[in-house]
């Protein structure tokens, strides 16, 4: 009989563990507040279940949800410096991705819309960088929105969009130039990081002050859709944001101005670089005074120039099973227009995936004098294009972006 007892008390024990999902302490009551709505109560955990919904969110819109934690009767102080008692958010085991983004503030969080579909994430306080309990699961419903800025279409929002280097005495780095970027973005060494501000004034010529809780004006940012992950971590700090290098490679970025949890502009991406990358300056710069990109395919229009040490103007998207057919115009020092050759004997031009670049999005086929990108695979990528006279690389272009999608 004790026999059974004590098993039936093990069972009991175990009941009870599991009935508590994934917590790791126990706590008293943990309360979601939304923060847009004077701090209202809008769910609280229950064992392994939640009482309440989080509110559906619009694609380009966010929550800005905090926290009431309860534990042995007191309630805990959430820190935003993130040294003491802090709250985040995740994605639940096992939940769809890309439906949604996740902002971590400390003492609040951001769930920002991103496309239209239904996922599940998990609260997580944490005390001195150490996870303390873990909510259960609650769904997040994302709305089809009418913002339509992911890739810098809402540039009538602003006039004044200038990225600064923190690190640097706030010197800018980039700015953005009708929908395109002027200035790049410095390497980032493996395990160091980029400190980055902005400076954004809108179209009705009102600068706009970012604060630190990012709760009027905020500055943050995310990944490119299909860019390469892994590369980079972004932890967003309201006013800026920390890039940090990970491991060698490229990919890209974009970067979000919000006012009031409303995403207002989303710029188009950059690229970031985690290493060395001789590649990503010219070489045999001073050759050149001309370098153009011509899109064969529409009666030679061109897409892309250099102008001083970057681009302007983007390559046109890839359809995967295409191909963009290039060509150049190129001018050398001393006014002299290089004529290229189909056989590339003289003047040849040429094109290959930047150092550390994403391999299988892209297939480069050099003719001489143009070239073809054909598309494999949906995603993004890094080339450079070259000129070469009489058999030696005369010059070697910035590098630049470009994308496969989906036909």
């Amino acid at each position: 009989m004790k026999k059974i007892l004590g098993i039936l008390s093990v069972l009991t024990l175990l009941s009870v563990l599991v009935a508590c999902g994934p917590s790791l302490a126990t706590v008293d009551s943990f309360e979601l507040l939304n923060r847009r709505e004077n701090h209202q109560v809008i769910a609280s955990v229950d064992g392994d279940h939640w009482h309440g919904t989080l509110p559906a969110v619009d694609e380009g819109h966010s929550l800005s949800l905090g926290a009431t934690l309860v534990v042995d009767g007191e309630t805990l102080t959430l820190d935003p410096s993130g040294l003491e008692h802090t709250l985040s958010v995740r994605l639940a085991p096992g939940a769809p991705e890309g439906i949604v983004s996740l902002s971590q503030y400390g003492d609040h969080v951001h769930i920002n819309g991103v496309q239209e579909g239904t996922t599940q994430v998990v609260f997580v306080w944490s005390t001195a960088g150490e996870e303390q309990f873990v909510t259960p699961p609650i769904t997040v419903e994302v709305h089809e929105g009418h913002d339509h800025n992911h890739t810098g279409e809402g540039l009538g929002e602003i006039e004044v969009f200038e990225i600064l280097n923190r690190g640097d005495a706030g010197t800018r780095v980039a700015y953005m130039h009708d929908d395109h970027w002027h200035g790049t973005l410095p390497a980032i060494p493996v395990g160091d990081r980029l400190s980055l501000g902005a400076n954004i004034t809108s179209v009705d010529g009102r600068i706009r002050e970012l604060d630190a809780e990012g709760e009027v004006n905020g500055f943050e940012v995310r990944l490119s859709p299909g860019a390469p992950e892994g590369i980079v971590e972004l932890v967003l700090h309201g006013d800026h944001v920390h890039v940090r290098g990970l491991q060698e490679g490229s990919t890209f970025i974009q970067f979000i101005w919000t006012h009031r949890g409303e995403i207002r502009y989303i710029s188009p991406q950059i690229a970031v670089t985690v290493g060395d990358d001789p590649m990503n300056t010219t070489t045999g710069f001073g050759d050149i005074e001309v370098f153009e990109l011509l899109n064969r395919g529409d009666e030679f229009k061109r897409v892309a120039y250099v102008h001083d040490d970057h681009w302007d103007g983007s390559l046109p998207s890839v359809p995967v099973g295409d191909r963009l057919s290039l060509g150049a115009n190129i001018t050398s020092v001393g006014e002299r227009v290089r004529e290229l050759d189909a056989e590339g004997e003289v003047n040849g031009f040429e094109v290959r995936l930047s150092p550390g670049a994403t391999e299988g999005i892209v297939e480069l086929v050099n003719h001489g004098d143009h070239v073809h990108v054909r598309g494999l695979q949906e995603g993004s990528t890094f080339i450079q294009f070259i000129w070469t006279h009489r058999g030696e690389v005369r010059y070697i272009s910035p590098q630049i972006s470009v994308t496969v999608v989906t036909p």
